[in-house]
């Protein structure tokens, strides 16, 4: 019996896993090209497409929803939950979306301005008094625009480091104040968390209501979102809750991660937690113009302010001031033009299309959200660990709506598999 276990065990490490590692890159590819080119169909073979993406990045569970032309065409989990429980992922498993929530902030905003309670130009001081920036009359100039356009001059790593110290969002925002500007105020994009704190403290100021709830009341209930939360506390209770993932330092694989509350200091920017069900709708609202299945919600005129571009993006020598879903941040080599930042949104030129973008990571769960408003294609997928798949796959499936042929993104980005 030892003997048959002991040459069990050789001919796996020394014979069988030497040529799983040579097939399983073949397969890989084999499913990669066949989804990507062999057809007009752009989800034809999609399902194996992405189980095997789970497998070659070494992602435990994942969503994947797309919505085209006002008709929802996937909207189903992957892989597990948890590594260890191997519960699988279904359509209504919650995942923390992480900064792809800015864009729900943003509509919070402009639900708020077609009541007629705010305007995009107000200063945020009428509003949020004891406000406070490095510079006394940056805070005083300080607009809801400039708030949600990404135009104060602090780096978001930078004000992320203060998220330990802080007990809630006026305590992380206080704290700021002392935060040096890596640009001047107006002179370009700075990508900013603390700004999309500001815009919670700015709809309770003016609401009386936390913007959980304002969010709940005036969005995902009139959206039909009715698992999304913006509470990791009320996630979990679910027993519905995708846990987020890492690298284990030793050994092969992946650890699930002990489920982090971040919702004093990470509500309304990064955290909002859904699921493959509930997002479509949310995906609908957006190619709708504030419209879903006849109902209004924002008026498309205030809508359609959050999707036009805002700053510009310009680089920033020392520092990632070009926001974009390509490798290396590269506009120019994929020919993408035009890179700017909207309300919650980026935007640039790809293909002859203008294409809206988002990337998010929160709770070692990490998320990519694309938006073709002319073509009414929309792709949201988000995964349990954070990697590149998500950008990759996204780009991927884009291509396919698109008709392109050229890009193997896979390759593009090539730690696959590493942490």
């Amino acid at each position: 019996m030892v003997s048959e276990i002991v040459c069990y065990d050789f001919t796996q490490r020394l014979v069988m896993r030497p040529i799983n590692q040579i097939l399983k890159p073949l397969v890989w590819l084999f499913v990669y090209f066949h989804f990507s080119f062999a057809s007009a169909d752009p989800l034809q073979d999609i399902d194996p497409f992405i189980e095997s993406s789970l497998e070659e990045w070494v992602v435990p569970g994942a969503f994947v929803s797309i919505v085209k032309d006002d008709k929802v065409l996937l909207a189903k989990g992957y892989g597990v939950k948890n590594s260890k429980t191997k519960k699988p992922v279904d359509e209504n498993t919650l995942f923390s979306i992480g900064s792809t929530s800015k864009a729900f902030a943003a509509a919070t905003i402009a639900i708020l301005v077609s009541d007629g309670v705010l305007s995009w130009d107000d200063r945020v001081r009428k509003y949020v008094p004891w406000l406070k920036l490095y510079d006394e009359s940056v805070a005083e100039q300080l607009t809801i625009r400039d708030m949600l356009s990404g135009t104060v001059g602090t780096f978001w790593s930078d004000e992320n480091e203060l998220r330990a110290l802080s007990s809630d969002a006026r305590d992380i925002l206080n704290r700021a104040q002392k935060l040096e500007p890596r640009a001047p105020f107006r002179s370009g994009f700075l990508y900013s968390n603390n700004m999309f704190i500001l815009t919670g403290e700015l709809v309770e100021a003016v609401t009386g209501k936390t913007w959980e709830k304002f969010a709940e009341n005036r969005l995902w209930r009139p959206l039909g979102m009715g698992r999304t939360t913006a509470s990791a506390k009320e996630a979990w209770a679910t027993g519905n809750a995708a846990q987020g993932h890492i690298f284990k330092v030793f050994g092969d694989g992946v650890k699930p991660t002990r489920y982090k509350y971040c919702d004093a200091v990470c509500v309304p920017s990064g955290g909002v937690n859904t699921s493959a069900s509930d997002v479509t709708q949310w995906l609908r609202f957006q190619l709708g113009r504030g419209t879903i299945d006849g109902n209004e919600i924002i008026p498309e005129a205030i809508f359609m302010e959050m999707h036009q571009p805002q700053t510009k993006m310009r680089r920033i020598e020392g520092i990632k001031s070009v926001y974009v879903p390509f490798p290396n941040q590269d506009l120019d080599r994929w020919g993408a033009k035009n890179a700017a930042y909207g309300f919650g949104w980026v935007m640039f030129d790809y293909n002859d299309e203008r294409i809206l973008w988002h990337d998010g990571g929160a709770n070692d769960c990490a998320g990519n959200v694309f938006l073709v408003p002319e073509k009414q294609i929309a792709i949201f997928i988000n995964t349990n660990r954070v990697s590149k798949m998500q950008a990759a796959m996204g780009l991927t499936i884009l291509d396919k709506f698109l008709g392109v042929t050229t890009n193997d993104w896979y390759e593009e980005y090539p730690n696959r598999g590493k942490p």
